[in-house]
Protein backbone atom coordinates (compact mmCIF):
# COMPACT_ATOMS: atom_id res chain seq x y z
CA UNK A 1 0.00 0.00 0.00
CA UNK A 2 0.97 3.46 -0.78
CA UNK A 3 2.36 5.27 2.76
CA UNK A 4 1.82 8.92 2.57
CA UNK A 5 5.31 10.66 2.95
CA UNK A 6 5.44 14.36 4.87
CA UNK A 7 5.56 16.78 2.34
CA UNK A 8 3.28 14.74 -0.11
CA UNK A 9 0.51 14.49 2.91
CA UNK A 10 0.81 18.24 4.18
CA UNK A 11 0.19 18.95 0.37
CA UNK A 12 -3.03 16.71 -0.46
CA UNK A 13 -4.39 17.98 3.31
CA UNK A 14 -3.91 21.48 2.15
CA UNK A 15 -5.94 21.01 -1.36
CA UNK A 16 -8.74 19.26 0.40
CA UNK A 17 -9.43 21.88 2.50
CA UNK A 18 -8.88 24.55 0.25
CA UNK A 19 -11.73 22.47 -1.79
CA UNK A 20 -13.98 21.91 0.86
CA UNK A 21 -13.57 25.38 1.76
CA UNK A 22 -14.42 26.52 -1.56
CA UNK A 23 -17.13 24.01 -2.16
CA UNK A 24 -18.83 25.47 1.01
CA UNK A 25 -18.74 29.28 0.16
CA UNK A 26 -20.09 28.54 -2.91
CA UNK A 27 -23.50 26.67 -1.37
CA UNK A 28 -23.36 29.35 1.38
CA UNK A 29 -23.20 32.07 -1.37
CA UNK A 30 -25.36 30.55 -3.37
CA UNK A 31 -28.02 30.30 -0.63
CA UNK A 32 -27.51 34.12 -0.09
CA UNK A 33 -27.85 35.40 -3.73
CA UNK A 34 -31.27 33.26 -4.02
CA UNK A 35 -32.77 34.94 -0.58
CA UNK A 36 -31.79 38.36 -2.10
CA UNK A 37 -33.22 37.68 -5.24
CA UNK A 38 -36.79 36.81 -3.27
CA UNK A 39 -36.15 40.25 -1.42
CA UNK A 40 -35.77 42.23 -4.60
CA UNK A 41 -38.84 40.37 -6.86
CA UNK A 42 -40.53 41.21 -3.22
CA UNK A 43 -39.61 45.13 -3.13
CA UNK A 44 -40.47 45.04 -7.02
CA UNK A 45 -44.08 43.77 -6.28
CA UNK A 46 -45.14 44.64 -3.24
CA UNK A 47 -43.46 48.22 -2.46
CA UNK A 48 -42.73 49.59 -5.92
CA UNK A 49 -46.41 50.02 -6.43
CA UNK A 50 -46.99 51.75 -3.32
CA UNK A 51 -43.92 54.52 -4.00
CA UNK A 52 -45.94 54.60 -7.47
CA UNK A 53 -48.80 55.58 -5.90
CA UNK A 54 -47.61 57.76 -3.28
CA UNK A 55 -45.46 59.70 -6.24
CA UNK A 56 -48.83 60.24 -8.18
CA UNK A 57 -50.19 61.57 -5.11
CA UNK A 58 -47.87 63.75 -4.10
CA UNK A 59 -47.81 65.45 -8.12
CA UNK A 60 -51.59 65.38 -7.84
CA UNK A 61 -51.74 67.84 -4.60
CA UNK A 62 -48.86 69.67 -5.91
CA UNK A 63 -51.15 70.15 -9.31
CA UNK A 64 -54.47 70.69 -6.95
CA UNK A 65 -52.51 73.10 -4.88
CA UNK A 66 -50.62 75.17 -8.25
CA UNK A 67 -54.06 75.44 -9.61
CA UNK A 68 -55.90 76.69 -6.31
CA UNK A 69 -53.62 79.67 -5.88
CA UNK A 70 -54.10 80.03 -9.80
CA UNK A 71 -57.52 80.50 -9.11
CA UNK A 72 -57.39 82.29 -6.09
CA UNK A 73 -55.56 85.06 -7.60
CA UNK A 74 -58.00 85.63 -11.12
CA UNK A 75 -61.51 84.50 -9.29
CA UNK A 76 -61.40 85.06 -5.14
CA UNK A 77 -64.16 83.63 -4.70
CA UNK A 78 -66.36 81.19 -6.88
CA UNK A 79 -63.31 79.07 -8.26
CA UNK A 80 -61.97 79.01 -4.75
CA UNK A 81 -64.14 76.91 -3.37
CA UNK A 82 -64.52 74.43 -6.96
CA UNK A 83 -61.14 74.06 -6.55
CA UNK A 84 -61.45 73.07 -2.75
CA UNK A 85 -64.00 71.14 -3.34
CA UNK A 86 -61.61 69.45 -6.14
CA UNK A 87 -59.02 68.75 -3.55
CA UNK A 88 -61.17 67.67 -0.85
CA UNK A 89 -62.50 64.82 -3.35
CA UNK A 90 -59.55 63.52 -4.53
CA UNK A 91 -57.51 63.32 -1.62
CA UNK A 92 -59.42 60.89 0.17
CA UNK A 93 -59.22 58.29 -3.30
CA UNK A 94 -55.57 58.22 -3.22
CA UNK A 95 -55.22 57.69 0.40
CA UNK A 96 -57.35 54.75 0.02
CA UNK A 97 -55.58 53.68 -3.17
CA UNK A 98 -52.30 53.73 -0.96
CA UNK A 99 -53.78 52.05 1.63
CA UNK A 100 -55.28 48.18 -0.42
CA UNK A 101 -51.64 48.24 -1.31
Amino acid sequence: MFKWKGIEFRLVLAFAMLSMTTLFLSIALSFTFNDLNQRLVALKEINMPALDKAARLNDMVRILQSLHEFLRFLFPSILTKLSLKKINFSIPIYFNDIKKI
